[in-house]
C-alpha cells in the first residue's frame, strides 16, 4: 500500500508527477500515491514530490483554474522545502552539505541557486 496524501480534488481528475523522468506520484481527486520506488526509496526524493503533490492538490491554485504545470510544481517544491530566507545565506555551501541540511535531492541545490539568479533578474 503506497504512502497518502489526502486533501482535496483537483479538478482534472487525475494529475502525474514525474520526477526525473520518471513517473513518481499519482495524484487522484482523493489522494496522492507515490511511486514505490519513490516511497521506498530516497527519503529526500519522496519529500519532494510530496511538496510537488501538495502544489497539484492546492485549493488556491484549483479555485483559480490553473493547470498543474510540472515545472511550476518543482519550483513551488524548492520554495517551501528550500525557503529563500533560509538558503540564500548558505548558497556558497557545497551542494552535497545543502541537500543534506534541507532534506532534499542533491541536484535540486543547483536548480535553487538557478531559481534565485533568476528572482534576482526581475
Amino acid at each position: 500500500m503506497g504512502a497518502k496524501f489526502l486533501a482535496p480534488a483537483p479538478l482534472g481528475g487525475v494529475e502525474t508527477i514525474f520526477y526525473e523522468g520518471r513517473l513518481a506520484a499519482v495524484v487522484t481527486q482523493t489522494e496522492a500515491r507515490l511511486a514505490p520506488e519513490v516511497e521506498f526509496g530516497d527519503p529526500a526524493v519522496a519529500r519532494f514530490v510530496f511538496a510537488m503533490a501538495a502544489y497539484a492538490l492546492d485549493p488556491t491554485r484549483l479555485a483559480d483554474g490553473d493547470p498543474f504545470k510540472q515545472v511550476d510544481a518543482e519550483f513551488i517544491a524548492r520554495w517551501l522545502l528550500m525557503p529563500n530566507a533560509a538558503f540564500a545565506p548558505l548558497a556558497h555551501l557545497p551542494d552535497a552539505h545543502l541537500a543534506e541540511l534541507f532534506g532534499v535531492p542533491l541536484a535540486e541545490v543547483a536548480r535553487k541557486r538557478d531559481d534565485l539568479t533568476r528572482l534576482a533578474g526581475l
